[in-house]
């Protein structure tokens, strides 16, 4: 950022950029284009941070359910081993429900096309996946598995949706 800033003013402050009245109001211009765009980065990086931080506590939850009675035992204080396995896994599904929220609201956020939100459709069925799986006792699986496919999948769509509207990509090319 401080490197756009920076360029920014050596751009826009060259001279008698400031001789007139309306040369102040152009840099004004762009310096308040600047100060939105910095406002924008700053709400999806919120939204970028905070759907990877539910989506890993999400699982961090599941995870932990393994060691629920472990924990229990040793006074440790997990969520499995404070509210039980059944209540813990019902706080990771909604953590997971919150995740995907966030991933869908990044899409937009950053104007997306139809190849990332194609891929959240992924996304979301192995987020259920996950929990059908745990809930069938296969943690270890739903764990190791799934969120590595899930974290592929995800930077996949991204690459995929900017290369294919920046013409990096050439997937289905129109004569």
């Amino acid at each position: 950022v401080m490197g756009l800033e920076a360029r920014l003013f050596e751009q826009e402050f060259h001279g008698d950029a400031l001789a007139t009245g309306r040369d102040t109001l152009a840099v004004l211009d762009r310096i308040a284009r600047l100060v939105e765009q910095l406002g924008s980065l700053a709400q999806l990086r919120a939204v970028l941070a905070g759907s990877v931080v539910f989506w890993v506590a999400g699982f961090d939850i599941v995870y932990a359910c393994l060691d629920a009675e472990f924990d229990r035992k040793a006074g440790l204080h997990s969520l499995p081993a404070q509210l039980g396995p059944n209540r813990a896994m019902r706080i990771a599904r909604a953590f997971h429900g919150i995740a995907f929220g966030m991933f869908v609201l990044f899409g937009f956020l950053e104007n997306l096309g139809w190849i990332y939100f194609a891929a959240q459709a992924v996304v979301g069925g192995l987020l259920i996946y996950e929990h059908v799986l745990a809930a069938r006792k296969k943690i270890e699986t739903a764990f190791l598995q799934l969120n590595g496919i899930l974290s592929i999948v995800q930077l996949c769509a991204v690459l995929m949706d900017i290369g294919f509207r920046q013409g990096w990509l050439e997937i289905f090319p129109i004569h």
